[in-house]
């Protein structure tokens, strides 16, 4: 017996266990997800946007800019690419406003495409942003198909409004604004791409404890001859 090898190969016996059992388990994923909204609002060639809300929804300002704001961008350097900053207010029923700084980003050296969305902050102090009739403030940053907004939960029931006050450099009205209504989604999520971890330390763990708890074989030590 080898007892060192044989206990390495306990220990990993026992973690490919836990993995297995852990990749069996899952657990409880809860998320916003927009594409559940039978209805969004889009505005077309506008500054502003305005949609109902009830208490407690959860919305996402899309903001696509038109193809001018590619103009007077600032040069490289807060970001790696030119960016245009602009500033845009959400409005609550009671008239409350959320002041963002929304920087777009030129991604290509095409005149034709589109700046795209990239980053809120707020206008507080250490740009902080100080929400005002709004909840759970957020930006989604865009990735895969995802969509970038600000994500925000509605305090109380009524029209709220999303509103481009001003833009460096000047442009057009915003090519559209968009708001989506989020739909909380629970679901089970897994963990399967961990079984063949498990598999393979339990396949390590088998030989070890094969190479651990065998008997060493016998040797029989060789006659020493006597030389005249």
């Amino acid at each position: 017996m080898r007892p060192a090898w044989a206990a390495l190969g306990i220990i990993l016996l026992m973690v490919s266990i836990f993995v297995v059992v852990g990749a069996s388990l899952g657990y409880q994923k809860t998320e916003v997800n927009w594409d559940k909204d039978p209805t969004p609002v889009e505005a077309l060639n506008s500054f502003n946007i305005t949609r109902f809300l009830n208490q407690s929804d959860f919305f996402k300002l899309e903001i696509y800019p038109s193809l001018d704001w590619s103009h007077y961008v600032e040069p490289p350097g807060v970001y790696a690419v030119p960016f245009k900053a602009s500033f845009v207010n959400i409005t609550d029923p009671s008239g409350a406003q959320t002041e963002f700084e929304c920087d777009f980003l030129m991604l290509s050296s095409d005149a034709n495409k589109a700046l795209v969305f990239y980053n809120v902050t707020g206008t507080g102090p250490n740009e902080t942003i100080q929400a005002h009739g709004i909840g759970d403030v957020r930006f989604e940053i865009p990735y895969g198909s995802t969509r970038p907004g600000i994500v925000a939960q509605a305090l109380s029931s009524g029209n709220y409004t999303g509103t481009v006050t001003w833009i460096e450099g000047g442009g057009s009205p915003c090519n559209s604004m968009k708001l989506t209504q989020g739909f909380i989604v629970t679901s089970k999520a897994d963990y399967n791409n961990l079984y063949p971890v498990g598999l393979g330390v339990f396949a390590v763990s088998a030989v070890l404890l094969v190479y651990g708890f065998r008997k060493p074989k016998n040797t029989v030590p060789k006659r020493k001859v006597n030389s005249r």
